[in-house]
């Protein structure tokens, strides 16, 4: 049997970010979903999803009410918005690797490395892919 590593493994935060994403999708366009549906539906936890929510609200990619009929809705169509921004919007700037998207201050490989290019082309890669996806695509 052959072992199985994933190399590029989402986060906890990106996965539930996808998952909460696309039952909006799912709704469209300015259509609200209460943090209950969101939580009880696709059993994600309750602070964790208000949290992403908020980041995404942040991004400009949700709108939010509070209250009675409150919730989360995406304030534009899920096929104008690419998952590139959405995991942006999430985890921050994609990268393979911490030295590519410049989140290390220094790398215990500074000089001896040799990779680093081909990160930097894997990383505008992967950037590519998930520009050419949207939210739409996460139902279809």
């Amino acid at each position: 049997m052959v072992a199985v590593m994933a190399l590029f493994d989402f986060t906890k935060k990106a996965d539930y970010g996808l998952v909460m994403l696309a039952v909006l999708a799912s709704k469209g366009k300015h259509k609200t979903v209460s943090v209950r549906e969101l939580v009880d539906g696709k059993k994600l936890p309750r602070a964790f999803t208000a949290q992403i929510g908020k980041s995404l609200v942040e991004a400009g990619i949700l709108g939010s009410k509070e209250g009675r009929g409150g919730g989360y809705f995406l304030i534009d169509d899920p096929s104008e918005v690419t998952l590139r921004q959405a995991l942006t919007a999430i985890e921050g700037e994609i990268a393979p690797v911490g030295c590519v998207a410049g989140s290390m201050k220094t790398c215990p490989l500074d000089g001896n490395c040799g990779h680093q290019d081909l990160m930097s082309t894997l990383g505008t890669e992967m950037a590519r892919v998930l520009e050419g996806y949207s939210l739409a695509d996460l139902v279809k």
